[in-house]
């Protein structure tokens, strides 16, 4: 089993999309196709601040993690903010969501940035088994207003 990390390229869309389609399958969430493709625009676009670092498990794409510099004010150095997090399925308990994790921490320790932030579902146990070894949850709760 070879692991793999790098940051998406043009030539992964049809794999990006499957694994998108996927996370949202996993939350019950449906997004407008204009939405998606913005994403994809975003991630390809070296003057946003969107970031897309997959995964690849035997040389396949298998995972997804969208990501972007997060100012810090409790801190001299912004976060890396962890945005999506998603390993295909099929692909997981062999380690490649932790590896994924362990990488994503160094692209930040590479770019100067102090923290990774992520958050997750209260509810989201299996995820949460391999957060709560990575850090421990600080207890706080997001709320969203739209504007």
């Amino acid at each position: 089993m070879t692991i793999a990390f790098r940051d998406a390229q043009p030539e992964d869309e049809a794999a990006w999309r499957q694994l998108w389609q996927g996370f949202l399958d996993h939350y019950a969430e449906t997004l407008d196709p204009a939405v998606t493709d913005g994403i994809w625009a975003r991630i390809l676009d070296p003057g946003h601040g969107l970031n897309c670092r997959l995964a690849l498990l035997d040389g396949q794409v298998a995972g997804l993690a969208h990501w972007h510099p997060q100012i810090a004010t409790w801190l001299l150095k912004d976060d890396l903010y962890l945005e999506d997090f998603f390993i295909e399925p099929a692909c997981r308990g062999r380690g490649l969501g932790r590896a994924m994790m362990e990488d994503l921490a160094a692209v930040g320790r590479a770019r100067g940035l102090g923290r990774l932030c992520w958050n997750t579902e209260i509810d989201n146990d299996r995820a949460r088994s391999l957060y709560e070894t990575l850090a421990p949850w600080d207890g706080l709760i997001r709320y969203r207003m739209p504007l």
